[in-house]
């Protein structure tokens, strides 16, 4: 008889644990964890970590294309890439009315193969192009960051010539 009770009583509890689990999992508030679904409602670009999407370059790619349509000021990018997210900017060049600037992840997270982002703005520092290692740039441009670059290496190349 003492079995069986003992046996009742771990069957509700089991049931009780189930059921309460299953409870608290649907009551969470959104604010109690992450969404890193950029269509998601409830995103919040200001809480952009890279560790999210390291594995999944095509999430991340969406996230950067809700997070920064064209003609997201440099102001706003910088916000949440550099003083969020923690990266760096590493260079900037100033192309044909284009800036191109470098933004890289910080090396203290020991990451082999930290990718940097090749971001292209116009002259009122709004965004253009976003390219990001190993795919193809995010937004149909008139330009892209390997153009301007490869202009920039013949007008450096040409100066330094003329120096000589």
């Amino acid at each position: 008889m003492k079995r069986v009770k003992q046996g009742i009583l771990f069957i509700i509890l089991g049931i009780f644990l189930f059921v309460g689990g299953y409870i608290a999992v649907i009551c969470v508030p959104s604010e109690w964890y992450k969404v890193t679904d950029a269509h998601h409602p409830d995103f919040n670009p200001e809480k952009f970590s890279y560790r999210d999407y390291r594995n999944e370059p095509m999430k991340l790619r969406e996230a950067f294309r809700v997070m920064f349509p064209q003609g997201t000021s440099k102001e706003y990018v910088d916000r949440i890439l550099i003083q969020g997210a923690d990266f760096r900017q590493r260079r900037r060049y100033e192309v044909n009315g284009y800036y191109l600037l470098i933004y890289s992840f910080p090396k203290k997270y020991f990451w082999k193969g930290a990718p940097s982002f090749r971001v292209v703005y116009d002259q009122d520092e709004n965004l253009v192009q976003i390219n990001y290692p190993y795919l193809m740039p995010l937004y149909e441009a008139d330009v892209t960051y390997d153009e301007l670059m490869d202009i920039h290496i013949e007008q450096y190349k040409r100066q330094f010539k003329n120096d000589k």
